[in-house]
């Protein structure tokens, strides 16, 4: 009977732990699909943004007057006028940026119409360069000194079709992560590799801005956004990321439990410059696991005890007959 009982335990361990590998299997998946649909989203966002402001730009490429204004090389009075433009594209499409650059060598920027008080300074990020190479569509995601940024450059031409310059739109992505958290449910946190920042710059941009310097909360990243309160205590070397991205397992706070994954973001140069951190709530799956394993586990055991019970009412009875005989 010992033996039996024993023989009992481990079957329903085994079966148990069957359960739970299935539950595992399951919590495995769930995570590599909010990870797959938040790629999806960041993608779909992105392209669809670039799209907004490739026609806010080619409308502004056709405007007869700003490209007068622009010839003359007067910054006042191209200002002026380009300002209330650039005010309603702002509250209307979330532009944030907006430069008229002079073409190479010099490749300068004449106005920055959202910062009249800079100019004069060369123009090297990626986006420009790929427009001059290409003579089309510079477009892509740049960093600055504590933000990320996507951009959108193209050559500027007189009515003979001569080069004069290059126009650039662009916008924070803070958004993205907003919009990505109303598709997908998920949370988010963007952070950006160390090795592409400057230490003092950052600080300084922070303590303008009014927020924390974090800098030292992590090794090799710094964190720029995040949609939640959550405690992203995740460091991780943004070299071991690969390209589609990958599920990092699971963690609890309190009685909530996630699963986090994280996927790379690339700038215009094509430099795996930082990343962003999927957070999924997945506490409803493991409040419902825990509540099945019990009730199998409580079913289980019963149909053993009935089973076990029915072979000791067989045993005793052979045992009684083989006493009389």
């Amino acid at each position: 009977m010992v033996i039996i009982g024993i023989s009992f335990f481990i079957v329903f361990l085994m079966v148990d732990f069957y359960v739970y590998s299935i539950y595992i299997r399951n919590l495995d998946e769930s995570s590599e699909r909010a990870l797959a649909n938040s790629i999806q989203s960041f993608e779909h966002i992105k392209n669809s943004d670039i799209k907004t402001l490739s026609a806010a730009l080619e409308a502004l490429l056709e405007d007869k007057d700003i490209k007068r204004l622009y010839m003359e090389g007067d910054r006042e009075k191209l200002y002026g006028y380009a300002l209330p433009f650039y005010e309603k594209i702002k509250e209307r499409y979330g532009i944030t940026h907006w430069y008229f650059i002079d073409p190479e060598p010099e490749s300068a920027c004449f106005l920055r119409v959202h910062n009249y008080d800079k100019y004069n300074d060369e123009i090297k990020r990626s986006t420009f360069i790929n427009s001059v190479k290409n003579k089309d569509f510079g477009t892509g995601i740049e960093l600055g000194k504590t933000a990320f940024a996507l951009r959108i450059v193209h050559p500027y031409y007189d009515g003979s079709g001569e080069l004069i310059g290059y126009m650039e739109l662009g916008e924070e992505v803070d958004h993205f992560f907003r919009e990505m958290k109303v598709e997908t449910g998920n949370d988010y946190s963007l952070f950006v590799s160390k090795e592409y920042l400057n230490e003092e710059d950052w600080a300084s941009v922070r303590e303008v801005k009014g927020l924390e310097n974090n800098w030292n909360d992590m090794k090799d990243i710094v964190f720029i956004e995040q949609t939640s309160e959550i405690d992203y205590n995740f460091d991780i070397d943004l070299h071991d990321i690969p390209d589609e991205g990958m599920v990092l397992g699971r963690f609890g706070n309190g009685n909530i439990y996630y699963s986090k994954s994280v996927f790379p973001i690339y700038d215009a140069g094509d430099r795996k410059v930082g990343g962003i951190f999927v957070i999924s709530d997945i506490s409803d799956s493991y409040t419902d696991f825990y509540r099945r394993i019990s009730i199998f586990s409580a079913v289980f055991l019963v149909m053993l005890a009935a089973i076990g019970f029915f072979i000791y009412k067989v045993f005793g009875s052979i045992s009684k007959n083989l006493i009389k005989l």
